[in-house]
């Protein structure tokens, strides 16, 4: 099974695309850049290529999951997760665990591995962290 490899990044503030999010190869800051913003290389075919330039701290890769609405699940997503062990509805982050495997923070009480089609992204920690306040249904 061939994994897609692919990166969101939220557009600078200064640029024609300003705040809108964009999905494609990343390319991090240069460290020696006075501007630190990462790229994002969205690839159309075979010689036709956009670059936008984002904020770093937005890039999130993608997890290779959908949910229930068929949407992309990428790092830093809040998820709204029903029917969960002991705890019924509940929203969290999605995270990379260093041992391999993907998972939703659910304010730092319990963490569940995440399958995909389990439940529904409803925002993300840079435009809505309001959402993970309370943070059950």
């Amino acid at each position: 099974m061939k994994r897609e490899i692919l990166f969101r990044g939220k557009c600078v503030s200064d640029s024609k695309y300003a705040g809108q999010w964009v999905e494609g190869g990343y390319v991090p800051p240069y460290e020696d850049s006075e501007t630190k913003e990462a790229l994002i290389v969205v690839f159309y075919g075979e010689n036709s290529t956009s670059t936008y330039h984002v904020i770093p701290e937005t890039v999130g890769q993608y997890t290779g999951l959908i949910d229930k609405n068929g949407k992309r699940i990428f790092e830093g997503d809040i998820v709204l997760m029903e029917n969960v062990y002991r705890y019924g509805a509940c929203r969290g982050v999605v995270k990379w665990d260093n041992d391999g495997y993907w998972y939703t923070d659910y304010k730092g009480d319990y963490d569940q591995r995440i399958h995909g089609a389990w439940g529904f992204v409803i925002g993300n920690i840079h435009d809505n962290p309001e959402l993970l306040k309370g943070g059950e249904e």
